[in-house]
């Protein structure tokens, strides 16, 4: 069994990346962007390998994809992503709402 300090610290990193993928797909519902503009329009801005990586793991799961021809291809939320999205919004929505209830 994981030492209560540890559980927290893992528990804070799985919300902080959760937070960063609803962020990235939030962003890219507004407009396909390349991977340098979608880091600048995240605040706080991420890292670069973590936005790299982040963008990656979510191209795997078919969240977001990338479109065009070129050296720059910017990502483009896919009907996935979109669909995670607004389910994510509304689950935060309602846990919130249970939150300030109590």
């Amino acid at each position: 069994m994981l030492p209560l300090n540890e559980l927290v610290e893992k528990t804070e990193r799985a919300v902080e990346t959760a937070f960063l993928w609803l962020r990235i797909l939030k962003a890219l519902k507004c407009k396909p962007m390349c991977t340098s503009e979608l880091r600048r329009s995240l605040k706080p801005m991420p890292h670069r390998p973590t936005m790299e990586a982040s963008l990656f793991l979510m191209s795997g799961l078919g969240l977001v994809e990338r479109v065009g021809q070129g050296r720059v291809k910017p990502w483009r939320l896919t009907r996935k992503g979109e669909e995670i999205l607004e389910r994510a919004g509304e689950h935060l929505k309602k846990q919130l709402r249970l939150l300030l209830e109590s």
